[in-house]
Formats: structure tokens, sequence, C-alpha cells
């Protein structure tokens, strides 16, 4: 039933495919928990740019319907890497949101992969001093 979904039952079991939070000590369901049913088969790290958790980097609150829900995460994403990464060229760094670090898992081991990812989560903006890369190596 959905009344036995906590907010971080949603977030962890459903729909990052029953994964540990950064801080907790185990999953979300166990293995015979009947609310497994629930947990998504292709874990989507778009999620981290719609859900909102209260802290300072989070993303606004925000409807999302089922039909328009794909086309949503990705502008939610978009408008995150848009105002919280920001790539130094002259300097070739990166500076990453702590959504990032603490989700490592969700988007790739190391920094390099995370920037590696597909072009459908990193597109290729400018914005008022910050790059967002493009699929090129800086």
């Amino acid at each position: 039933r959905a009344s036995d979904l906590a907010s971080n039952d949603i977030e962890h079991g459903i729909l990052r495919c029953n994964r540990k939070s950064p801080l907790a000590l185990s999953k979300p369901f166990h293995s015979k928990d009947p609310r497994r049913f629930a947990t998504v088969s292709r874990r989507d790290p778009r999620i981290h740019f719609a859900l909102v958790c209260g802290a300072k980097s989070c993303p606004p609150i925000k409807l999302y319907r089922e039909d328009t829900v794909d086309e949503n995460l990705t502008l939610a994403t978009e408008a995150f890497f848009e105002s919280e990464l920001t790539i130094d060229v002259r300097k070739r760094q990166t500076y990453l949101n702590r959504i990032l670090k603490w989700y490592n898992q969700d988007f790739g081991e190391t920094e390099d992969k995370i920037l590696r990812l597909d072009h459908e989560i990193f597109t290729s903006q400018t914005r008022e001093g910050n790059r967002v890369y493009d699929g090129h190596r800086l």
C-alpha cells in the first residue's frame, strides 16, 4: 500500500532500485519485503534533479505528470547543470555539486565517468560563466 511508504522508501527503494542512501547501513527493502514489487526495473539518475530534499542545492518543487515526465526530467536535469556544474576551462577543473558526489553510484564512480554520461543527460549549454560538459575532454 502507498500508505506504507515513507519518502525515503520512494526515493531509495523504488526510484533508485532499492539502493542504500549515502548514510544508510542497509537497503530500504529487505529481500522478503512486499513493497519491493514497486521497485523500478531501470534506475534513471535524472530523478535526483527532480526530488526535493529541502537542501539549498535541491531543485524547486514541481508537479510531474505521467505523460510528460521524461521531458520534465530532462528539463530539470538541464536546469540543475546550468546552475550547479561549473567548469573552469583555464584550470581544466570541474566543480561538481554534492548530489553528484553523494550518489556517484547512480551517475558513475568517478568524476570522469560522471562527465561522460549520455548526451541525453548532459547537454551542451553555456550560461553566465558556467559551461556544461559537451562530450569532449577539456
